[in-house]
């Protein structure tokens, strides 16, 4: 096994789940933000696959940003959608590069994004919104 950081060791076939924006997006639409780098850094320093899942229907439940009780009646539904395991393999080497962290994170925001877009059944905006900035940016890739 290569070296990785202590923290990053778990044992073989577990799962982890990682929301790779940091938590629910702001963007003003729901549509997936931009990234952080976690998920790529954890992903490139110990070789795992990354799963790309995303779902939809959950913001009826816990609208908006306040934390409440979830609205439970009448049902709702939510709808969850899996994708292939995305190749990061040609970025291994280059682990430690900060633009190498980025340009992963914006394959892993992408392929999420790809399945947002069959759920809702509606192509997603051409730019990304970055929470630090508060507004849209120009989508990477």
């Amino acid at each position: 096994m290569r070296w990785c950081p202590r923290w990053l060791r778990w044992p073989q076939g577990e799962v982890v789940a990682i929301y790779p924006e940091g938590g629910r997006t702001h963007d003003p639409d729901l549509w997936p933000q931009r990234g952080r780098t976690g998920v790529a850094r954890m992903a490139l320093a110990t070789r795992v696959p990354v799963i790309p899942v995303a779902h939809w229907g959950t913001h009826e439940i816990m609208p908006g940003r306040k934390l409440r009780f979830p609205r439970l009646r009448p049902k709702r539904t939510i709808a969850v959608l899996s994708g292939p395991p995305l190749d990061l393999s040609d970025l291994y080497d280059r682990s430690n590069d900060p633009e190498v962290l980025r340009v992963a994170t914006d394959r892993i925001m992408a392929a999420v994004t790809a399945l947002v877009e069959q759920l809702r059944g509606e192509a997603a905006p051409a730019d990304v919104w970055e929470d630090k900035l508060h507004a849209r940016v120009p989508r990477a890739l």
